[in-house]
């Protein structure tokens, strides 16, 4: 159990650029236009002098991330099991994450399809404030059910999404991490060419074949969820480390 932690907190937290102190840090960043400043100096965005030292947005993002958090034990444990299991531990690889059920970019034909899946009467008629309301519930939904629609229009969300992380590391064939608010990232998974590796699918015991219901993962902040066992929420943050 030790050397698992040591092992994801030197890969994790150990392997990137210097820590800066938490002050110093935050006077980096400079005032953008519009923007107001937080604290005696301390501004959001990036200073002159950060950019003049070779600091990017990149590099300050993970030491402020460092400096407030750090794994639990219990999380350690699932970022080496995660990385292990997809063949990327101590290796390179790019990342891309995929917010599948935003309710904002939910086409509505989309939300039609699967309110009608659930109703008793598949025909009646769906008021467009309820269509509304319906993907509010969608996003919140754990096993959720893919139509026709629904899958069409992921596939186009996930492919541009990796697209775009393809081309801009051209060449390299490094294996794709893909995070995601949805279990769809194994069926991509299973139709691309790409090296994908689907953060669900080292954990989901369902399979795309004739299945269409998969467990996503859990919204820490939906009521319904409350009162779960907390290893049913670690995905959100094993990717965030990953």
């Amino acid at each position: 159990e030790n050397m698992v932690q040591a092992k994801v907190l030197n890969i994790l937290l150990d392997g990137g650029q210097f820590i800066y102190e938490a002050w110093d840090l935050f006077n980096r960043w400079r005032k953008e236009p519009g923007q107001r400043e937080l604290y005696k100096g301390a501004y959001l965005g990036w200073s002159k002098n950060a950019t003049d030292a070779g600091l990017i947005d990149h590099d300050l993002s993970q030491d402020v991330y460092r400096i407030l958090f750090e794994p639990s034990p219990e999380i350690q444990r699932a970022i080496y099991a995660k990385l292990s299991n997809l063949d990327i531990l101590g290796r390179e690889y790019n990342t891309v994450h995929v917010r599948a059920k935003d309710p904002r970019i939910i086409p509505d034909d989309v939300a039609l399809e699967w309110t009608r899946q659930r109703a008793s009467d598949p025909d009646a008629y769906v008021h467009p404030y309820k269509l509304s309301q319906q993907k509010l519930k969608m996003d919140m939904t754990e096993e959720f059910v893919y139509g026709e629609k629904m899958k069409s229009f992921l596939v186009g969300l996930y492919s541009n999404a990796l697209a775009c992380v393809d081309r801009m590391s051209p060449g390299t064939h490094l294996p794709i991490y893909l995070a995601s608010d949805s279990s769809f990232g194994e069926y991509m998974q299973n139709i691309s060419t790409l090296p994908i590796r689907a953060s669900s699918s080292s954990s989901s015991t369902s399979t795309w074949g004739n299945s269409t219901t998969h467990a996503d993962p859990l919204h820490i902040d939906a009521n319904e969820y409350q009162g779960r066992d907390p290893s049913h929420f670690y995905q959100a943050f094993v990717d965030m480390y990953i």
